[in-house]
């Protein structure tokens, strides 16, 4: 069986400084609208692999049921005040 793992970030930056596997996105929006991007990459630049954006207050999460491979990494661009977002990987 694989093991799952998890990250929650409040800024930009490395979910993942390895390849993986990703499950689930989950963007918490603050007072603001709030944006994610995640890329193959372990620092900025990489390949956009998905981009995500919720309303103050709210969230949006993408679940993918064939999991999202990230060959180099995973990263994600954080934008918005008080916005976090959770990775869950395998």
């Amino acid at each position: 069986m694989l093991q799952s793992d998890s990250i929650v970030l409040t800024a930009t930056g490395a979910a993942a400084a390895r390849r993986v596997s990703v499950t689930s996105v989950t963007l918490v929006a603050g007072g603001a609208t709030a944006t994610v991007v995640i890329d193959n990459s372990t620092a900025s630049g990489g390949t956009e692999k998905l981009r995500l954006s919720a309303v103050a207050n709210t969230s949006a999460t993408v679940t993918f049921s064939s999991p999202l491979f990230l060959s180099t990494g995973c990263y994600a661009t954080l934008a918005g005040a008080g916005a976090s977002v959770t990775v869950a990987f395998i």
